[in-house]
């Protein structure tokens, strides 16, 4: 469907409610379907963003009165399924962003259970079934703000969005998710004196590095900045099934150049720590040191140190 394009947005009906109006276009921009839907008869349903998958399939998240709502169309604008994310305070409209395998993952800024609001995550199956939920609390008990998503190759999930370290300036939160939806890793760019950071954007590169994009605003003034995070170890794949034995697999390709995976396999939550040594027994790299649940992992190691510089040829355990 080569050329084609796509747009949702908020169609208004009177003072009663409005709905949320999507429509498919060919390459000469005429309409090819238009697709309503309305959670009630008397209410608002605002539609936020939209992707399309490879199979041309539309998929549509917004906000109503109580939820985060997500529906998808087929490319025949078809609706296939509608599901809903109940949220009491919803501040700022959803994010969305679809797989190679047609899952979908939504990010929103929800409630809290405690006060202010977190960075609600959510993904769903081709079908519309949810997989799991994540939620992130900044701390403080302050507002959290989810601003943008993105995937990788892998299916991990990175979202970005404003986190209130202190009490006068919002900060930058980067979060990435496996596929599964175990947190790997959070960076954060603090807010300074009165300069207070609100993300834009989010992605990431054929090397692994994200980029996030984000206004930077004071009372008087506003500017922007891009902030580079880089990966130098990549988390290709984990498995929800649980092993039976614990495994340190040999890595593959060996020899390599510039890349290797290693796998490996744990039977319970347990804290892992993967190493590389040189020759002499030197440490080069820490690939993994944190707190893992039960499952299969790929690690990508790439034939650098901790510092970015590339390692020369040799053997290294």
């Amino acid at each position: 469907e080569l050329g084609n394009s796509y747009a949702t947005g908020t169609s208004y009906h009177s003072d009663l409610y409005e709905e949320f109006i999507t429509r498919k276009y060919d390459i000469n921009g005429d309409s090819i379907w238009t697709g309503k839907y309305n959670s009630t008869s008397i209410g608002w349903d605002f539609s936020k963003a939209i992707t399309v998958d490879k199979k041309g399939n539309a998929i549509v998240s917004g906000i109503n009165t109580d939820n985060v709502v997500t529906l998808k169309y087929d490319s025949s604008g078809h609706q296939k399924w509608v599901q809903f994310f109940p949220s009491d305070r919803i501040d700022d409209l959803p994010q969305i962003v679809s797989d190679d395998s047609g899952n979908v993952y939504v990010t929103c800024t929800g409630s809290s259970a405690a006060a202010g609001t977190n960075i609600v995550t959510v993904k769903y199956s081709p079908d519309g079934i949810q997989r799991w939920i994540r939620s992130f609390d900044g701390g403080l008990n302050l507002n959290d703000y989810a601003y943008a998503i993105c995937i990788d190759e892998s299916g991990a999930v990175y979202v970005t969005g404003s986190t209130w370290s202190n009490v006068t300036a919002a900060g930058i939160v980067t979060i990435k998710y496996s596929s599964s939806g175990n947190q790997l890793w959070e960076q954060r760019f603090p807010g300074t004196g009165s300069i207070s950071y609100y993300p834009v954007s989010i992605g990431i590169d054929s090397s692994s590095n994200i980029y996030v994009f984000s206004r930077a605003l004071t009372i008087s003034s506003g500017d922007y900045v891009i902030i580079k995070y880089s990966q130098t170890v990549d988390v290709n794949s984990e498995s929800e099934e649980f092993p039976e034995t614990f495994m340190l697999m040999q890595n593959y390709p060996n020899p390599f150049n510039p890349g290797t995976s290693i796998r490996y396999q744990i039977t319970k939550p347990s804290l892992v720590t993967l190493t590389v040594y040189d020759i002499t027994g030197s440490k080069i790299r820490v690939l993994v040191n944190e707190k893992k649940p039960a499952g299969n992992y790929e690690i990508k190691f790439k034939a650098i140190d901790e510092s970015g510089n590339e390692l020369p040829s040799g053997v290294y355990f």
